[in-house]
């Protein structure tokens, strides 16, 4: 039995990107510790997901006897953990990913079948959880490892011993295409205007929404449960819309009471048409991906059809996780996938809990997660999702091509061995 811990304790708590509990408590696990939080990883649509909750996911059964690896297989990878992972790296892998793995220290891998996660804190590289047994094994195996490989490729090329320390390049070039995307927005009227004026009204029929004056974008977020940011975004369209009504309709209007009224107004109704444009271009991503063989969901041993629900978790990290707050509230399912609520942004989970405490804590996951889907298409040998996404994201595409040479190609010092605990709960867990 694994002994649970107090975060709230421990060293360095203050400084985690997520606070690691919370998403045990989120998904229902309550009292589960040792390797820190469970993420279950992007929540891929199928026939029974609803938004916010994940798929269902049937175990295959017993599993046959895993092959030897083919003596004419390249590169094989033999991660020694298990030879059914060796399996599915040499079955479903490129030859080229292969030689990427074998080339850096390999991280421990453990089944896992409750989804997937990667634990940085364990070991000196960290340690891989991933299914065996289910319908998504391959998916998850390929996804968690390229977590692995952000942070080893951080340590030992990079020399940064900070978790994740490979995938902090392409920031600048995910938000660049992001916001060609029309998926990053410039929201800060939102904040501003809720930072100056407060607001106060009955969010729900069974709520209301409390905010003061003057505080800032993190106090301000901490406070929104699922659904909130939509709801507060259209009663701010509502008051800027009625408060530039009145101050110009009253005897000897203040010009410059006028002037600043409409500019809100007009600000605030830009930035509602560009959520609804984002929206639309969601849709369309949708459309061109189940356009795509990664539509196919029955007989897809391979788990192709899985990266569709990885597509959707990026279009969940560049949107902040404001699309499935949108869905809470139309009832509308547009999302192929994604972390769900709180996971990219400072609001709160499902369960009323908060991961996040900084806009940098919600970077570090945006960043690793599609850091992590962008390696997961890139080894497997069936490349539809990579070019879906080198035609959506490319200057993403081409930094990660860039990073990922430079780790192939790059002559590596044996790198210095650090302390490090069996586990560190100062260090986040990743899906």
């Amino acid at each position: 039995m694994r002994k649970c811990i107090d975060l709230e304790s421990q060293p360095g708590f203050q400084s985690i990107y997520a606070p690691q509990m919370q998403q045990a408590i989120d998904r229902g696990l309550a009292g589960h510790s040792g390797t820190g939080v469970v993420d279950w990883g992007y929540e891929p649509v199928g026939p029974d997901t609803k938004p916010g909750r994940k798929a269902k996911t049937k175990p295959v059964g017993k599993l046959p006897p895993t092959p030897p690896v083919d003596p004419k297989v390249v590169n094989p990878v033999v991660t020694g953990s298990d030879t059914y992972f060796d399996y599915l790296f040499n079955t479903y892998g490129t030859p080229e990913m292969r030689a990427l793995i074998n080339k850096y220290p390999k991280v421990k891998i453990t089944a896992f079948n409750g989804g997937g996660y990667f634990s940085p804190g364990e070991g000196q590289y960290g340690t891989v959880y991933t299914s065996k047994g289910l319908e998504g094994d391959v998916s998850t195996l390929f996804h968690e490892y390229g977590h692995a490989l952000d942070n080893i490729i951080g340590i030992d090329l990079h020399k940064d011993n900070d978790s994740m320390g490979t995938s902090k390049f392409f920031i600048d070039e995910f938000v660049k295409d992001g916001t060609n995307m029309g998926m990053i927005i410039d929201d800060s009227i939102y904040w501003d205007y809720l930072s100056k004026n407060g607001i106060n009204f009955p969010i729900t029929t069974r709520r209301m929404f409390n905010l003061n004056k003057g505080l800032d974008r993190r106090d301000i977020e901490r406070n929104m449960q699922p659904g909130d940011h939509w709801r507060i975004m259209e009663e701010l369209l509502k008051i800027t819309k009625e408060k530039a009504r009145k101050v110009k309709n009253v005897k000897n209007p203040d010009p410059v009471k006028v002037k600043r009224a409409e500019n809100d107004y007009k600000k605030m109704n830009a930035l509602y048409d560009n959520h609804l444009k984002r929206i639309k271009a969601v849709r369309d991503i949708r459309k061109l991906v189940m356009a795509s063989p990664l539509a196919k969901y029955q007989g897809d041993k391979a788990a192709i059809y899985r990266q569709r629900g990885a597509i959707g978790d990026i279009i969940d990290a560049l949107t902040s996780g404001e699309i499935y707050d949108w869905e809470v509230v139309t009832k509308e399912r547009i999302m192929l996938g994604g972390h769900g609520f709180g996971y990219y942004n400072m609001r709160k989970t499902s369960s009323g809990v908060n991961r996040n405490r900084s806009m940098d804590g919600s970077m570090f996951f945006r960043k690793a997660e599609i850091w992590a889907q962008f390696f997961q298409f890139l080894i497997h040998q069936d490349n539809t999702s990579a070019n879906i996404m080198k035609k959506l994201m490319p200057n993403t595409d081409k930094k990660f091509q860039q990073l990922i040479k430079e780790a192939q190609t790059a002559k590596l010092q044996v790198a210095e061995a650090f302390n490090s605990p069996e586990f560190n709960p100062d260090l986040p867990i990743l899906s």
